[in-house]
Order: C-alpha cells, then structure tokens, then sequence
C-alpha cells in the first residue's frame, strides 16, 4: 500500500461532476505524474490530496489516515503542494520567502529557531538557490523563481511534495533543471512526488508510476513505459504520435497529427 490513496473521492463544483468515485494509491518514495487533457480535473484532484480542497465525498488517506483528521499544522508538516502561478509580494526576498515554509513547526514565542535555519539552508541548497537568498523574488528568471518556491516547500520537510505543472512557462533548459531536481529529491530523499504534468515525455522519462484522468475518471494507472501507447494517445487525447527509444532506453514520442 502507498503513503496516499483515495477511496470513491468525488468532487463536485456547481452541480457538476468533475471527478468521479477516483481510487488511487500512489507509490512512497516515488514520483506519480497525473496527466489528462484540460479540464479534466487534475488540478483539482491534487488539490484534493493537499487538504485544500474539502468539497468532497470519500477519503483521501495519509499514512491510512483520513487527511480531515488531521490538523492544518500537522498536514503541512507531512504534505506540501506548490501550486500553478503562485504570487508573491515585491518587497520579499528569496531567503524570506523560503523561510515561510518553516511556518508549519513555529509557535508564536518561538521563530527562526536553529533547526528552522538548518532546514531553510538544506531546501536553498537542493534548489541551488543560496546565491540568490538577498535578492527579491520578483526580479528573478522564470525558473530561478520556480526553484524557489519549490524550496519554500521543501523547508516544510514533507513526505510528500505536490507539483502543479512545476514546468510550465519555462524553456527546455530550465525545465531540465526543475526534473532533475525533482528526481534527486525523490532518489537521494525519498520524498514522494505527485505532479500534474503536460509534457507526456517528462513523465515518460521523470516518473516512476503515471495515472491518466478522462472523463472525469481514472483511464489508466501504471508504468509510464508499459501504459503510454499510440493506442491511449489517440483515445485520450486524440492524437497520433511515433514513438522512439532514446540513449536511455527509454520511450519517447512525437505527436504527429489529430486523429480523424
């Protein structure tokens, strides 16, 4: 059994189903990438699993745990989710920013304390992000910013680490950059991973377990490599694609055209 998993979770929005009776276990110490088309409830079924969301029926379990039962303090100290386009204020700077991530384990007559600081370092430092703890978050480069943010969640020291599209908007470089990070927290740590992703190749070659979303349902769970076919690619997204063996040995693919 895994760190998480979902029994019959429903969500609705509006009278209107937008994921439906989904059970799911994901694998501990291993990265899940969620993928589907738009609109078709990933972000809302990882905001689900972060607590953020309580609109639902069924569970969502932690640790066989149902998450309602635990405290919002107590969650954030095992779950942290970085979510799409997250804002921040002019005036903050990278080190601040990353020390917010200590909130969940500070009292009120007690901040910034030495294991808070350690931590806060540790999270810069997998991020690579310690040349830039002066400067504010605003003046940083697309992926300069999204390494920290990933590190203020980092600082929380959680299980589980929960990615709304980690990549989006940046280019191919500093999207390398954002996967390999994500993968040496998964092999050297052993955080748990579950990221929604668009990029089918990065799942392909960055997770350990893919779960496919259709119709406001689970269409596939299972090995990237083995599930990833010409023949889901066409009923899920309806596209056709060819597919390669890269240096290595892994699948990759390239859309060729919409299916008729």
């Amino acid at each position: 059994m895994g760190i998480m998993q979902t029994r019959d979770l429903t969500i609705k929005i509006q009278n209107k189903d937008i994921l439906t009776k989904i059970n799911l276990s994901f694998l501990t110490g291993k990265t899940t990438a969620i993928i589907g088309p738009n609109g078709s409830g990933k972000s809302t079924l990882l905001k689900a699993l972060s607590g953020l969301n309580n609109n639902i029926t069924g569970q969502v379990l932690f640790e066989n745990k149902d998450i309602k039962d635990f405290s919002k303090k107590n969650l954030a100290r095992n779950l942290a989710i970085l979510p799409q386009d997250p804002s921040v204020p002019a005036d903050l700077t990278v080190g601040e920013l990353v020390q917010y991530g200590r909130f969940p384990y500070q009292r009120w007559f007690s901040r910034n304390d030495k294991e808070d600081q350690q931590c806060v370092k540790w999270a810069m430092q997998q991020t690579q992000i310690e040349e830039f703890k002066n400067r504010f978050v605003t003046t940083l480069s697309g992926g300069e910013r999204q390494r920290t943010w990933i590190a203020m969640a980092l600082a929380q020291k959680p299980k589980v680490l929960l990615l709304d599209e980690p990549t989006t908007y940046l280019d191919i470089a500093h999207q390398l950059e954002v996967m390999q990070i994500i993968d040496r927290l998964t092999q050297k740590y052993n955080i748990t991973i579950i990221m929604v992703l668009h990029d089918m190749n990065q799942a392909l070659q960055y997770a350990n377990d893919l779960v496919v979303i259709k119709n406001q349902s689970v269409f596939a769970q299972g090995s990237p490599q083995k599930i990833v076919s010409a023949n889901l690619l066409e009923k899920v997204f309806g596209v056709t694609a060819d597919f390669f063996i890269n240096r290595d040995g892994n699948k990759v693919l390239v859309p060729i055209s919409l299916v008729k």
